[in-house]
């Protein structure tokens, strides 16, 4: 292989390593920093640097077990009612607004609730559901997750498991919830909601 081509090689190790970094999602993040690992391994073995070839083989053994327990571990979820004035959950909302409103644009901190609940994920706060309820309906004006945790399965314990049953021992048989984007939309649909007329509904 000719001296360009290694080089190259080693180029695109950089780069993916680099872009890893600008990730915020778990699953992803580490995928991509296998990948660079794996590419920058390469190189190290094409130049004969054993020690950047020994490194990098490491560090994809390292990701490839992180992603294992993620997809095979059980995960301890959890729906902490607060109160909708809550400083806590204040401070966590203004902290996150602008990643909140990239899926949901129309939420405001100041929105009226009277039902809220904070996601754990191993006894950390992961996200909020928020919304008002009405009769055994809660009509949803924020479900929003941490981008760190939105492949953590948190949406179908949510609505198919732990959550749902948590949320029936409330009084609660149904949830709508509005579609600000496309994201948002595809959310909903892949979590069994229906479309019903300017909402997406499901039941419990």
């Amino acid at each position: 292989m000719s001296a360009t081509m290694v080089q190259l090689i080693g180029y695109a190790g950089s780069i993916l390593v680099v872009l890893s970094f600008m990730m915020r999602r778990i699953v992803p993040l580490r995928l991509v920093s296998v990948a660079g690992a794996i590419v920058t391994a390469v190189y190290g073995l094409f130049i004969q640097a054993w020690p950047v070839l020994i490194t990098n083989l490491v560090i994809v053994g390292i990701h490839a077990w992180h992603l294992y327990r993620e997809f095979t571990t059980s995960h301890e979820f959890g729906l902490v009612p607060v109160e909708v004035d809550a400083p806590f959950l204040i401070d966590f909302l203004n902290a996150h607004i602008s990643d909140i409103r990239k899926s949901q644009p129309d939420f405001t901190v100041n929105l009226p609730n009277d039902v809220a609940y904070v996601y754990m994920r191993d006894g950390m706060p992961a996200g909020a559901l928020l919304g008002s309820q009405q009769d055994d309906r809660l009509n949803v004006h924020l479900d929003y997750v941490l981008p760190a945790f939105r492949d953590s399965r948190l949406g179908r314990w949510l609505y198919e498991s732990g959550g749902s049953r948590q949320l029936r021992a409330a009084g609660l048989r149904e949830i709508a919830a509005r579609a600000g984007t496309d994201t948002h939309r595809r959310f909903l649909e892949s979590m069994g909601f229906v479309a019903d007329g300017d909402r997406f509904v499901r039941r419990l």
